[in-house]
């Protein structure tokens, strides 16, 4: 789901919806923006197919994009986990930042707090905190 508070002038163009319930893109305007929000809720498990798909789609939009959303995946184990240490992912870890460097995202809310440790998950499984929640916007718009 995408909320937008009806006092922003956010106008709708087009909605595209995953038939699995994975993401949700709304393109539109605001005010003389062209924006794709994006939201994902990423696999659990090691799926680069499904990111790289999605990116693909992604880069075929018009307009700069805001992704939010769960990845499933910490970016940067060394600061987004508790342990350190993720060797799960791997091969959606490397898709995720190759296309967040071609299509120029990036992650906000690090670039904001680049040696801030906090989480947005815990996991009994592995006993261990990690940040899987994102915001990845086009660097066009680190600026508002």
């Amino acid at each position: 789901m995408i909320m937008i508070h009806k006092s922003i002038p956010f106008h709708v163009e087009h909605v595209i919806k995953d038939s699995n319930g994975r993401f949700l893109i709304i393109q539109g305007n605001l005010l003389s923006t062209r924006l794709n929000l994006i939201n994902i809720y990423g696999p659990n498990e090691d799926n680069p197919n499904f990111y790289s798909n999605l990116f693909l789609k992604i880069s075929d939009l018009q307009g700069k994009c805001i992704i939010a959303g769960d990845l499933n995946c910490a970016l940067n184990p060394q600061k987004d986990k508790s342990s350190g240490m993720d060797n799960t992912h791997n091969r959606t870890r490397k898709v995720i930042k190759q296309f967040m460097k071609e299509l120029n995202l990036s992650d906000i809310w690090r670039e904001q707090n680049p040696t801030k440790l906090q989480y947005s998950c815990w996991s009994g499984t592995h006993k261990a905190y990690s940040r899987i929640d994102y915001f990845l916007v086009s660097t066009e718009l680190v600026h508002f």
